[in-house]
């Protein structure tokens, strides 16, 4: 399968919600350390008045605010204008069903606090490549889908 070259390829922007401080701050470094650009809100009330549909992917912690996190993903994939966009959960929720209901919710990947910062750059770049937007090393941008 071959991408299409975009001649004005944008940087891969992605929103992470998170109302863990030292989490935030952690993945936004990585994140842009790799060239992503980042955006971090620290409740679903914030998130909700971004301009979602110009992420590339979301990163969303299930527990903030007595499961907002959750209601905020379903929002996601229930919107026309965000619901191919991917979504990742980074929750401390680790039970099985957590893990099967937040997948079946739409999710694109589940990591489980704490993690590596090394597994969680891969599992996005993984998400973003089965979302054809390969982006190439360092300054990440992302390729428009083929269609």
């Amino acid at each position: 399968m071959k991408h299409i070259e975009s001649t004005s390829e944008q940087p891969c922007r992605i929103l992470i919600a998170d109302d863990e401080p030292l989490v935030c701050e952690l993945m936004q470094f990585n994140l842009e350390k790799e060239g992503f650009e980042v955006d971090v809100f620290r409740n679903v009330d914030e998130a909700y008045q971004a301009d979602l549909p110009n992420y590339n992917l979301f990163i969303i912690d299930v527990m903030m605010n007595d499961m907002m996190g959750m209601h905020f993903a379903h929002h996601l994939k229930q919107t026309k204008s965000t619901t191919s966009i991917p979504l990742i959960f980074c929750t401390a929720c680790d039970g099985e069903n957590d893990i099967i209901n937040g997948l079946n919710s739409g999710a694109d990947d589940y990591i489980l606090k704490p993690f590596s910062m090394k597994e969680m750059i891969a599992r996005v770049n993984a998400v973003l490549r089965r979302h054809r937007m390969s982006p190439p090393p360092r300054r990440q941008k992302c390729l428009p889908a083929v269609t």
